[in-house]
């Protein structure tokens, strides 16, 4: 399946849930179902490359066959393309790529995690925005990871300083590495922002594996005030 078969799959998945809109509440399944389904150890390819489909947390997910229908799990096949997904639990939709202008996504509120990454923590406009693979000066592989940031607090602070930052690859926490070998330097996240100022950081972590995606999460440091969490999971360019 290469990534225009998955888009055009992406696109009838989306058609279809508009249908369904369309023809009313009334045919709207709320609650529970017990379904039986079939597990044939389906594999998912993109571009002649096999992914292995995860959850947010780094957790394996089966695709599998119900009703002479397949199903795929969203997060993985919109990581595989390149996509942001943002769940929104009071509106129970799914966004795919940019969230709407205007759109009020109830997981923001304080103590959640928002499952996308980019938004306002605190004091701070902050955006995860990618993630490339590198090696440090002994040629372990690194996943170096961009971030940028904007100070709306009244004092200059520094990133380090800001936000608590975890990266996961599979479930298990990574650790940070300070000697990545191009394109990277990571004293930045010590770099003092004025008040109003905005930024672009990178740090680097040591990965278990170059093939499966990372999640990174991010906090507030600074306002205890502010329990939101960032997350979002990339794949390893």
């Amino acid at each position: 399946m290469n990534k225009n078969e998955i888009k055009g799959f992406a696109k009838g998945v989306m058609a279809s849930a508009l249908t369904i809109a369309l023809i009313g509440t009334a045919s709207a399944v709320v609650g529970s179902q017990s379904i039986t389904a079939a597990y044939n150890n389906i594999k998912i390819v993109v571009d002649g490359s096999a992914i292995t489909p995860k959850d947010a947390s780094g957790n394996t997910v089966e695709p599998f066959v119900y009703n002479g229908t397949t199903y795929l799990p969203v997060r993985a096949i919109a990581t595989a393309l390149g996509k942001e997904v943002t769940w929104d639990s009071s509106a129970n939709t799914v966004y795919l790529g940019t969230v709407p202008s205007g759109t009020t996504i109830s997981n923001s509120v304080p103590g959640s995690s928002s499952n996308r990454g980019s938004g306002t923590i605190g004091d701070y406009i902050v955006s995860i925005d990618s993630a490339s693979l590198s090696t440090d000066s002994v040629g372990n592989s690194v996943a170096i990871i961009t971030y940028s940031w904007t100070n709306n607090s009244s004092q200059d602070t520094m990133f380090n300083l800001a936000f608590n930052r975890s990266v996961l690859q599979n479930g298990v926490g990574l650790s940070w590495n300070t000697s990545a070998s191009k394109n990277y330097t990571c004293n930045n996240v010590w770099t003092t922002l004025a008040p109003g100022a905005t930024d672009k950081v990178q740090e680097a972590y040591t990965l278990k594996n170059t093939v499966d995606s990372i999640t990174v999460e991010l906090s507030d440091r600074a306002n205890n005030t502010d329990k939101s969490t960032f997350k979002k999971v990339l794949s390893i360019n």
